[in-house]
């Protein structure tokens, strides 16, 4: 079973998008590195905080403790705000006419991809062993790799519902081995 659509820059965001989302559940590295950038900005706060502070030491303490707390509670919306501009650095970094296509062939031995984004063509084949969950969103349906890859099949490549719905039950039953 196949899915082909034209993809769009759009497309390549999302799945940026929903990657980086992923990785901050799934990862134990990417998780320390959120810590250590929250406790960064948390303590470089505090430091301005206290700075701009006047008068005696336990006053700029304390001043250091709240900038440092506020810091570190705004440092999820900063957080969410850096990833939207990553996501709009990367849509204006190619022309608003770039075309491409992917390709995904669900097989009785894995999922194969073949695409391409302005020119530059890729094909890939994952075994179903190395494919960790399939999950469907409001814009596509989403297989996920071990290595935490996406491939996204986005609702707009089926001419249906009913056809959308085969193809999201086809990659799960495969995926549980009921081939």
């Amino acid at each position: 079973m196949e899915a082909r659509f034209d993809m769009t820059l759009e497309d390549v965001g999302y799945a940026l998008a929903r990657t980086h989302e992923r990785l901050g559940r799934t990862s134990p590295l990417v998780r320390a590195s959120r810590r250590r950038q929250r406790l960064v900005m948390a303590l470089i706060g505090g430091i301005v905080f206290a700075a701009l502070v006047p008068g005696t030491s336990t006053a700029r303490a304390g001043a250091a403790v709240v900038g440092a707390a506020v810091t570190a509670i705004l440092w999820g919306p900063m957080h969410a705000w850096s990833l939207a501009r990553l996501r709009r650095r990367l849509l204006r970094q190619y022309p608003a006419d770039s075309q491409g296509w992917l390709l995904v062939g669900l097989t009785r031995d894995g999922v194969d991809t073949a695409g391409e984004l302005n020119g530059e063509r890729a094909e890939t084949s994952t075994p179903w062993a190395d494919i960790a969950a399939v999950e469907e969103t409001d814009y596509a349906i989403e297989i996920w790799t071990n290595e935490d890859v996406l491939i996204t099949v986005v609702r707009r490549a089926f001419e249906n519902a009913d056809d959308e719905m085969a193809y999201a039950d086809e990659a799960r039953r495969l995926h549980a081995g009921l081939h």
